[in-house]
This record gives C-alpha cells, structure tokens and sequence, in this order.
C-alpha cells in the first residue's frame, strides 16, 4: 500500500497508476518475451552482445560519415544520400551495410533522407 498526502495529492500514487508506469512495468515483465517475438529496437539491443553494439555503433558511424561526405561535397543529401547507401552496400565485400539494414525494423534502418538530416545536425550542430 502507498503511504502519504491524501490520495489525490499523493504523487507516488499518480504515477503508478500512470500509462508510462505501466508500460515501463510491461517492459520489464514482458521483455523477454518481447526479444523473441517481436523486432522491436528494444528487442535488438536487449539481446546483442557487446560486440554486436560495437559493430552496431560503426555501421551507423559510417551511415553518418556518408552523410557528411555528401554536405561537405555539397551535394544534396535529400536526393543522393539513399542513393549513396546503396552503392555503398553494392560495393561492400563483407555485406555488412546490407545485413545491417535487413537486420534492422523498419523504423530504423537510418537510410532515409529525414535521418541523414538529423545525423547532419547532430554532427555539424
């Protein structure tokens, strides 16, 4: 039971019966079924391995240096920078960039134009 101020001021209370509460609450009950069934980014980084993370970090360092090259050449990175990845990942004996991207869920597969905006600002911001 939850002690306190009178229940409508008792902030403890509130947050636990709060959407975010219950949803972290899930998380952590429901994680491990979530890893397995579910390509969720949580799913990923809760079952990669140190090294997977390492390798993980470089190939979207390397998705980020890409969209430098094209802003420091001036060339317009909402056109080109998918482009780019492509013939990068065509290019790539180890098929690296490719299984990245096949690995990775739909929402983040830091290949569309939007992120290389934001890898943009992130790095010349």
């Amino acid at each position: 039971m939850i002690t306190g101020a009178a229940e409508k001021n008792n902030k403890l209370l509130k947050h636990s019966q709060s959407q975010s509460h219950r949803s972290a609450v899930t998380f952590e009950t429901e994680g491990d079924k979530m890893t397995s069934t579910v390509r969720t980014v949580y799913s990923m980084v809760h079952v990669q391995s140190q090294e997977e993370r390492v390798a993980n970090l470089n190939q979207i360092s390397d998705f980020i240096d890409a969209a430098y090259f094209l802003f420091k050449n001036k060339i317009a990175h909402t056109t080109n920078y998918s482009t780019l990845l492509d013939l990068i990942s065509r290019l790539d004996d180890s098929h690296k960039v490719q299984l990245f991207t096949k690995a990775s869920p739909l929402n983040a597969s830091y290949t569309s134009h939007n992120t290389a905006t934001e890898f943009l600002q992130a790095r010349v911001g």
